[in-house]
């Protein structure tokens, strides 16, 4: 029996690192394009999923916001079902409830982990130094490092064509201050760290052409 327990244990807390690498190494991974995203996204849905049921943490998935979130989901299915193109509409709809559990993917963790914030910034620290430089060189030499190039209209970075460099910065800027202000670095590196990533992210958005 204790010898059962003890693989149970040992099999949560490798289901429970996996969910936490997954979910620190996102912002990295987004700057690959979007199927390294949408795979950690399905991923992480799943050991949150196994996670929910050999816990029996059902609490999660009844929440009355998730509640609220899953009757959305079956709303956007059956609308695709009355579609034009049933099959077209249902491409986005029919397994949008996924990103309903990865957010609560993340809300497990931040329960269990209280390191996970630390990790996530360590590796958005190092999405917004590499996405910085990287445009830079990029709008400097013509090429980024992985020989993307600039046609002298929006500077693109690793997203190439997609052009969403400028949406990028703007979304997860807000997410970088606030766990910059939240975490317990220094003031003074808190003000330099602000005071830095926000001149040359605004000079980004500018040469990005992001509205």
């Amino acid at each position: 029996m204790q010898f059962s327990q003890l693989n149970e244990s040992a099999f949560t807390y490798r289901l429970n690192f996996i969910l936490i690498i997954l979910l620190s190494i996102l912002p990295v991974v987004l700057i690959s394009g979007p199927f390294l995203s949408d795979f950690i996204i399905v991923t992480s849905s799943i050991i949150f999923l196994l996670l929910v049921v050999k816990k029996k943490e059902y609490f999660y998935l009844t929440h009355p916001l998730s509640i609220i979130f899953w009757i959305w989901c079956f709303y956007l299915i059956l609308r695709s079902l009355f579609a034009k193109d049933i099959l077209l509409s249902l491409e986005s709809s029919l397994f949008y409830f996924r990103f309903g559990l990865f957010s609560l993917s993340i809300w497990y963790i931040l329960n269990n982990n209280k390191n996970f914030i630390n990790f996530f910034f360590f590796f958005l620290f190092i999405a917004f130094v590499l996405i910085i430089f990287d445009s830079f060189f990029q709008y400097i030499n013509g090429t980024n490092i992985i020989g993307i190039p600039y046609t002298g209209g929006r500077v693109s970075s690793f997203f190439g064509e997609e052009k969403i460099l400028g949406s990028f910065l703007s979304r997860l800027f807000p997410i970088f201050i606030g766990l910059l202000i939240y975490i317990n670095f220094s003031k003074t590196f808190k003000i330099f760290a602000i005071i830095f990533f926000f001149i040359f992210i605004d000079s980004l958005l500018y040469i990005s052409g992001e509205r």
